[in-house]
């Protein structure tokens, strides 16, 4: 093979691979792009960037395990935003307000003790009671 033949096949392999390191580049620029678009929302009940990112985690583990999605009863002691608006008259502003009465005093002693939050009266709490632990 002539140095001739050598020095083309030698330019098109290095414009070849400067083609693919540039459609990477752009590649790796769309994707980095994209996720700044989908920023965690942050709640407004004061949910730290922390409590999003295990939640999020969470969701993500659910794939492969049943932790968040259980059928079972939810513990009003550990359970997220999301685990309590499955509770049958909670919605985000009471379940934001169940962590906080939480986070203030302490874990629950009795199931009976989330009547002590503000807006759960007997009513509600007869609504979920069969639901949820300690």
């Amino acid at each position: 093979m002539s140095k001739k033949r050598t020095k083309d096949r030698s330019n098109k392999a290095e414009k070849v691979i400067a083609v693919i390191a540039l459609i990477v580049c752009i590649t790796v620029i769309g994707y980095a792009a994209k996720l700044k678009a989908y920023k965690p929302i942050e709640y407004e009940i004061g949910e730290t960037k922390t409590e999003r990112i295990k939640e999020t985690v969470s969701l993500q583990n659910a794939l492969f395990t049943t932790t968040e999605f259980q059928l079972g009863k939810v513990n009003i002691n550990t359970a997220t935003v999301t685990q309590l608006q499955r509770l049958e008259g909670v919605g985000e502003k009471r379940a934001g307000d169940i962590i906080a009465y939480r986070e203030q005093n302490g874990p629950f002693k009795s199931i009976e003790e989330v009547m002590n939050v503000t807006g759960i009266g007997e009513k509600t709490f007869e609504k979920f009671k069969d639901d949820i632990e300690v």
